[in-house]
């Protein structure tokens, strides 16, 4: 995605958090040190994270695919959707999901109000996987199995020899 249209998702995400922080009076709810971040994939087309003892929020993140196909006009709902989410959590200090209390501040900072997106996911979003290999083969593995690989040492099922770490690899 381009650095323009990643600046504007910034720039519409913060505006419509520092809006809503006057609105409702959010008194240690600091919008400029909330990460933004563009690395989702698959059907999801935003995602708010948020403490969850403190219902502080930890951050933000977009789909850049889907935010270039549609631009940012269009994709300002799904901005305001995730906004309301932190915005709705901070301020009731509990996770209101879709509930009647999201719902009514999603509406009041701008947006629909709806759970879901109806875009088109990107035919082209592929998945990113890790490279294993052992005495047998090749394993293709999840960045989460990857994770818990690196922790410790894991074996084939197969040949029972250890696998060994090769590289990142992209597949659907």
């Amino acid at each position: 995605m381009n650095a323009t249209l990643e600046q504007q998702v910034i720039d519409f995400t913060r505006e419509t958090l520092n809006k809503a922080v006057a609105t409702y009076n959010l008194v240690g709810f600091d919008v400029n040190s909330i990460p933004i971040k563009f690395t989702l994939r698959g059907n999801t087309s935003g995602s708010a994270r948020y403490c969850k003892l403190t219902f502080a929020p930890r951050g933000i993140a977009f789909h850049p695919a889907i935010i270039e196909k549609y631009g940012v006009e269009v994709f300002k709902n799904t901005i305001i959707h995730e906004c309301a989410h932190l915005v709705a959590n901070y301020r009731y200090k509990t996770n209101v999901g879709h509930g009647r209390a999201w719902k009514v501040i999603c509406v009041q900072m701008g947006g629909n109000a709806e759970r879901c997106h109806n875009y088109e996911s990107p035919s082209n979003d592929t998945k990113l996987f890790h490279a294993y290999k052992c005495k047998c083969k090749t394993h293709k593995v999840t960045p989460r199995k990857h994770a818990n690989i690196r922790i410790g040492s894991h074996r084939c099922s197969l040949c029972k020899t250890n696998i060994e770490y090769v590289g990142t690899t992209i597949g659907l």
